[in-house]
């Protein structure tokens, strides 16, 4: 039975599985480094965004009397260049009720904040707050690091945070809860 065969034929077999498979072979180590490709360059943008410096703004008061927000570096890198612009409407009321307020030096600065370093900045007693016509400041951060350039922007509503700005206030504790005491 095998006897007739060709062994030329065989070989042409056998080198046509070669080739199929070695076809097989080359696709699925292109795919295997495509895939690993995507994972390295993933795992790059991963350690770039966890060693940047970050910078947060947030609320904050010293006093029962005092509205401040506060820059924060919580990233791993300097924050360098950092350039803080408030919202036009803000600062127009902010002017209207205290000229010569401490928020406009901040904007016209640039500064540097080093990793965990945190600026408090004064914007206002609770009186001066409330005279504005526009309580909500957006404030945006524009900075640079080692690695990028940044751009946030946070919204802080003062007007927000009036049940921690409360002075000389009795409370009375109830079963019921807690009132103001008149």
């Amino acid at each position: 039975m095998f006897a007739n065969i060709d062994p030329n034929w065989i070989l042409a077999g056998l080198t046509a599985i070669y080739v199929i498979a070695t076809i097989a072979i080359c696709w699925a180590n292109w795919a295997a480094a495509s895939a690993a490709k995507k994972q390295t360059e993933e795992m790059r943008k991963q350690y770039l965004e966890a060693t940047r410096a970050r910078l947060i703004v947030r609320f904050d008061k010293q006093i029962p009397t005092d509205m401040s927000f506060v820059l924060k570096n919580i990233g791993n890198n300097d924050a360098i260049d950092v350039i803080v612009s408030v919202n036009k409407e803000f600062m127009d009321a902010l002017n209207m009720v205290w000229p010569n307020n401490l928020l406009l030096a901040l904007v016209k600065s640039k500064i540097h904040i080093a990793v965990g370093q945190e600026f408090k900045v004064f914007v206002g007693f609770k009186k001066v707050i409330d005279a504005m016509q526009t309580k909500i400041a957006q404030i945006t951060v524009t900075y640079h690091d080692a690695i990028g350039s940044y751009n946030d922007t946070t919204v802080i509503d003062f007007s927000q945070y009036d049940f921690m700005s409360t002075l000389n206030r009795g409370f009375v504790h109830t079963a019921n809860g807690i009132f103001e005491a008149s």
